[in-house]
């Protein structure tokens, strides 16, 4: 299935785009279109279970050139749903840090974070320090590298630039 997106995308970035947001009616509208109302034929391309012909393939870049007219007519941007939907992660975030009883709500994702590091941390002391035994070795280094991937994820989520920020420096850089 991830192929598939990632094909779609290739082809068809506007239509793989609005899969999964609110402007998914906009492509599957497009979709439907190209492929003369074949309803069904867009479930299984949406789906990801067809196989595309060369026809297909170009009823789908049909299919982004008219998503990407009448998204422009609605005034729907990949962008602008992308700023819309940090925004209400910051509503929401928001709205539970301003919470005064909700403890848990306000802390869990820090507990977690903890969680992550030091479990890596040791899981780092296992391996350099303690030993662990040679039957366990893969097991052992697959969860090492996955821990510390984690922590990278929150590190990038604390730290880490945000996509606007890399706009930004696009556009100075020019």
């Amino acid at each position: 299935m991830d192929d598939f997106f990632g094909f779609l995308k290739t082809i068809a970035p506007t239509v793989a785009g609005f899969v999964g947001t609110p402007a998914l009616g906009v492509a599957t509208e497009a979709l439907i279109k190209a492929f003369d109302g074949d309803e069904e034929k867009v479930k299984a391309i949406l789906s990801g279970d067809v196989q595309l012909s060369s026809d297909d393939i170009a009823r789908i870049k049909l299919a982004e050139i008219s998503a990407k007219q009448r998204s422009e007519e609605l005034g729907v941007t990949l962008e602008q749903l992308d700023i819309e939907n940090t925004n209400s992660a910051r509503t929401m975030n928001t709205a539970i840090q301003g919470d005064e009883p909700a403890w848990m709500a306000k802390n869990t994702a820090y507990l977690l974070d903890w969680v992550i590091v030091g479990g890596a941390l040791y899981l780092t002391y296992l391996l350099f320090i303690d030993r662990v035994p040679l039957e366990n070795k893969e097991y052992a280094l697959m969860a090492f590298g996955s821990a510390w991937t984690l922590v990278g994820t929150v590190v990038n989520f604390h730290r880490g630039s945000s996509a606007g920020s890399r706009q930004k420096d696009k556009i100075m850089g020019k």
